[in-house]
């Protein structure tokens, strides 16, 4: 009986890890652009279909392997105070961060 891996998407990384927005929430949107830095394999995500409220959408969960991924990207960047991100559209994004937690 394979037991799954642990999975967290972006808002339980930034928890875990201690990555906050300035109001103090886990800051999944800094997660998000910090893993859109990171090179990732496909084997790494998983894609979950779910239905809520009549509405069919897809959550993205990650792998352990990625939060460490995300934890060495934050250590070689210094813990930077922001992640900026460009969208599919180009436009660019920064995102403040407050780190809890950080040892």
């Amino acid at each position: 009986d394979e037991t799954m891996p642990t999975l967290y998407d972006c808002t339980e990384i930034a928890k875990e890890i201690g990555i906050l927005s300035k109001n103090g929430k886990p800051h999944n949107q800094a997660v998000s652009a910090i893993i859109s830095e990171l090179d990732i394999s496909e084997n790494e995500i998983v894609t979950t279909a779910f239905s809520r409220n009549g509405h069919d959408d897809v959550t993205v969960q990650y792998k352990p392997s990625v939060l460490d991924a995300v934890r060495r990207w934050l250590i070689e960047n210094n813990y930077p105070d922001s992640v900026s991100h460009i969208d599919k559209s180009g436009k660019r994004r920064d995102f403040n961060i407050l780190y809890a937690n950080i040892a």
